[in-house]
């Protein structure tokens, strides 16, 4: 991918990440706009990242041991969008290439078998643990 289609895709993404954050926030029902996961919705399955959304809400509450009990994965949420806009603004400024560089390298990580098989592992184990949770 190239260096600008990235760029576009992130900060598409982490602007989409906000507007589905502050709709989530605010609740008039109890329920939010949304009322979760298509899977748990239809199939009656959560999938491995249902709850991560109330996992960021409770990060941005200062409630972090309820965050990771919700889902884990809320933390990898919150960090990317607190840090990818700003890396990409810093890369911007400094006309650097440096996430560019770290997307990159880590693509090329993931790709080894010892890494993506481990990954899988993980989140195979959290999306049991979501069906556990919220059956």
């Amino acid at each position: 991918m190239q260096k600008g289609k990235l760029y576009t895709l992130l900060i598409t993404l982490s602007l989409c990440g906000y507007v589905w954050l502050a709709f989530s926030m605010n609740k008039n029902d109890g329920q939010g706009l949304w009322q979760g996961c298509l899977s748990k919705q239809f199939l009656h399955i959560p999938c491995p990242s249902c709850g991560t959304t109330r996992s960021v809400i409770a990060i941005l509450n200062g409630d972090l041991l309820s965050a990771l009990l919700i889902n884990p994965i809320g933390y990898l949420a919150g960090i990317g969008l607190a840090a990818i806009p700003l890396w990409i603004t810093f890369d911007c400024i400094t006309r650097k290439d440096s996430l560019f560089v770290a997307y990159n390298t880590t693509l090329a990580h993931i790709k080894k078998k010892h890494t993506y098989i481990p990954l899988i592992i993980l989140v195979i184990l959290n999306w049991i643990w979501n069906i556990i949770k919220y059956s």
